[in-house]
């Protein structure tokens, strides 16, 4: 069904991106934390600015999320956002713009252009990445059904310059949330982590509700689905609706 169709999707597409957080090609962090270094880097933040590339440069911030809110991400602009979590993950590539060059104990983020003043001091070998930075959250489509809005999956990406965009990936669904597996084997929401914590997560879990694009006035759907932030919906409507859950290890993260 078209339901379905879009719940497995969008799961599969969020859980793909999360799978790959972290990853920075050559460079670990499972080396001496004394002698490994990123160089290029802007400051972990909880914003998204718009004219700029500090936000894919946060590479020390390779997984990061919003509960409920999109407070700080200015980069959502041009969408009405929808109350959900948004999910952000940053790793390596393989693709032209914003790139990380990295050795066993040395990384270095750099723009195309800049490629031939980036000095390894001898590390060996090493290779050359594109940066990715990726949120994901809940907005406003640009499809309606009688008169009512559909709700759409949104991705925030990069251009060839570092700067956020935003793109419309999956129509009919409805909400998004989270809770990350800190390494005391506690889950916790996003609100309930501390800016210099999340280097330290090592997992998520996040919920994924897809809804019918339509209702169905024949119908009245009662079901309600646990969410970390309560039960969900409120009440009963006329929308057809199916949860799927996702549950990601970090592997690139172990330090």
């Amino acid at each position: 069904s078209q339901v379905q169709d879009a719940g497995r999707a969008a799961a599969e597409m969020i859980a793909e991106s999360h799978r790959l957080s972290g990853y920075m090609g050559f460079y670990s962090k499972m080396k001496d934390p004394a002698t490994r270094v990123i160089e290029g880097t802007s400051t972990n933040a909880d914003t998204c600015n718009t004219g700029g590339s500090t936000w894919v440069r946060m590479m020390d911030q390779p997984v990061f999320g919003l509960n409920n809110t999109d407070s700080g991400y200015q980069c959502l602009s041009g969408t009405t956002y929808i109350d959900s979590d948004v999910l952000t993950v940053r790793h390596a590539s393989t693709v032209e713009a914003y790139y990380i060059r990295s050795a066993l104990n040395r990384a270095v983020i750099f723009k195309g252009e800049d490629e031939s003043s980036v000095d390894m001091l001898g590390e060996k070998p090493f290779n050359t990445f594109e940066a990715i930075a990726t949120s994901y959250f809940v907005g406003e489509s640009s499809q309606t059904c009688n008169g009512e809005t559909v709700p759409s999956l949104f991705r925030v990406s990069t251009d060839s310059s570092g700067q956020p965009v935003v793109q419309e990936l999956v129509p009919g669904i409805e909400k998004l949330e989270a809770e990350y597996l800190l390494s005391d084997g506690s889950y916790k929401s996003a609100n309930q982590i501390a800016l210099n914590q999340w280097q330290d997560v090592e997992a998520i879990k996040f919920w994924v509700i897809a809804r019918s694009p339509c209702a169905n006035r024949n119908m009245t759907n009662d079901r309600v689905y646990d969410l970390p932030s309560g039960p969900y919906p409120a009440s009963p409507d006329n929308y057809f609706r199916q949860m799927y859950t996702r549950n990601i290890s970090f592997r690139n993260l172990s330090s």
